[in-house]
């Protein structure tokens, strides 16, 4: 596989431009691995708009991020 490059956006800015985020792009928002991600999606901690591949509401996203307590 071709080696990804960064992200040219900060995770807010991201959260901001695009109405749906890509696991991978929630993932780099979130500061999680793209597994955390999709185990969010599991338990309904954020909801797949698309799929194929699965997208999700940069909306939810935002909510996690301003949100976001450490869990130990």
């Amino acid at each position: 596989p071709e080696p990804r490059l960064p992200y040219t956006l900060t995770p807010y800015e991201m959260v901001e431009k695009k109405p749906l985020l890509t696991v991978e792009e929630a993932a780099y928002c979130l500061n999680l691995s793209r597994r955390t991600v999709y185990d969010y999606i599991d338990i309904g901690k954020l909801n797949v708009l698309k799929e194929n591949p699965k997208r999700v509401s940069s909306r939810d996203v935002r909510r996690l991020m301003e949100n976001f307590v450490f869990e130990q």
